[in-house]
């Protein structure tokens, strides 16, 4: 097992957002054939606390914005993400860490696509978005996305970018990723396999290794 601290001479910081919660409406499969519908938030933040799972365990500081199934508002997501990432930033100074030309954090925001609200569309694939400007957050976005198509096939809707507040109002490199959706019956269906909620987590962890330029898949 590598150690980024080694190889990189500090822990970088990685965010996970697991966006939407238990009261966002609309925000869940149409009933699958068993008759049970899937959440979004269930995908979102399990796949959020598997990821800081396998960072901390390459050495890693993670952080998660919203740990729990509440609907956290968008707001105190990034408020929080960017009080950690001084934080730590005026940590690793005092400690005398040189951290010039260093990314010393990455957000990563977790969703999963919807176009209806029944099986109709044919919409499928595996996306993600940064924000216009951000030349890192592009780099980021396309590290991920090449580390969420080594897994399960789907299609490659490709790397975009978007006025997304998450994207927008953070301080550090930052994507959001959107490994499916949820009203193509086989995606939504992944939904709610556990094989590939922990391969989901690991490909975020794998993107976000590239974008430090260290290559290493998670067993």
């Amino acid at each position: 097992m590598i150690d980024v601290k080694e190889i990189l001479g500090f822990a970088p910081l990685l965010i996970l957002d697991g966006g939407h919660g238990i009261t966002t409406p609309e925000r869940r499969t149409p009933p699958l054939g068993d008759g049970r519908v899937i959440q979004e938030y269930e995908f979102n933040k399990t796949v959020a606390a598997l990821a800081e799972l396998y960072a901390s365990q390459l050495g890693f500081e993670t952080y998660l914005t919203s740990p729990d199934e509440t609907d956290t508002p968008l707001p105190e997501r990034t408020e929080a993400a960017n009080r950690v990432y001084r934080e730590y930033r005026d940590q690793l100074q005092r400690e005398g860490v040189d951290l010039s030309g260093k990314d010393i954090a990455t957000f990563v925001s977790i969703h999963y696509n919807t176009l209806g609200s029944d099986y109709q569309t044919r919409a499928s694939g595996v996306e993600t978005f940064y924000y216009p400007t951000s030349s890192k957050g592009q780099r980021l976005a396309t590290n991920l996305l090449d580390a969420l198509l080594r897994g399960t096939s789907q299609r490659n809707r490709g790397v975009k970018s978007g006025n997304l507040y998450v994207l927008r109002t953070t301080e550090m490199p930052a994507a959001l990723i959107e490994p499916g959706f949820m009203d193509y019956r086989p995606e939504a269906e992944l939904m709610g396999n556990d094989a590939y909620r922990e391969e989901v987590a690991k490909e975020i962890v794998e993107g976000v290794l590239q974008y430090y330029g260290i290559k290493h898949r998670i067993e």
